[in-house]
């Protein structure tokens, strides 16, 4: 090192051995360098294999509601659940059609439902109706249907005639949100006895059991 500077051993003294050292260790990478001898870079603890940990500014509002949403799997979770669907959502080739008469029903249920929910009330109910049925006729292909259609009709769901295929397809729908729903009301539940049970302890000094008398 000392002839890297221009200067002969044994010319220099501590001090000076010292501000050369530092200097030349200035000139590499951070972390690379230990007491002038090459040591291996420590990796983030806020990196693994497959994952990397950032900081993300959000509204507290949102915030909030996300932290809700994620539940017991936590708000990080339901950032990510969220925008992996959002990046799927954008590689799936976009029906125009469909997006644009769902935000039409969307519209309209909104405005049915001003001062009470048109679910509750049979007049909006009928008049949402129809809206449906108009915003569908709008678009009612003119053709006739090809032939793989019904064959794919028959395979799948036991018939052609698209009004059974359409009950069909609206009941698996039904029971698929109902799943849905009873599995979040079933972790409801549970986090409900698990929280209710917390810090009590038996006579034995066991936890307190949940089975129900």
């Amino acid at each position: 090192m000392l002839v890297k500077y221009g200067l002969a051993p044994f010319d220099v003294d501590i001090k000076l051995m010292a501000k050369l050292w530092f200097a030349h260790t200035l000139d590499q990478p951070y972390g690379s360098y230990e007491w002038g001898m090459p040591v291996k870079q420590r990796k983030s603890t806020r990196e693994t294999k497959n994952m990397i940990q950032t900081a993300l500014w959000l509204p507290r509002g949102m915030h909030a509601q996300l932290k809700k949403a994620g539940g017991e799997r936590g708000l990080g979770d339901e950032i990510r659940q969220l925008l992996e669907a959002s990046m799927a959502a954008a590689e799936t080739p976009i029906d125009e059609i469909t997006d644009e008469v769902l935000d039409q029903i969307r519209d309209v249920a909104r405005d049915l439902s001003v001062d009470r929910p048109l679910w509750a009330d049979r007049l909006a109910y009928d008049a949402f109706k129809a809206a449906v049925n108009a915003l569908l006729s709008s678009h009612e292909p003119s053709s006739e249907a090809p032939a793989q259609t019904k064959a794919k009709f028959q395979a799948i769901y036991g018939d052609e005639n698209p009004e059974t295929v359409g009950r069909i397809m609206a009941r698996r729908a039904e029971i698929a949100y109902a799943r849905e729903r009873g599995g979040q009301a079933f972790l409801d539940k549970l986090k409900g006895l698990q929280s209710s049970t917390r810090g009590r302890v038996s006579p034995k000094g066991g936890p307190v059991s949940d089975r129900s008398k």
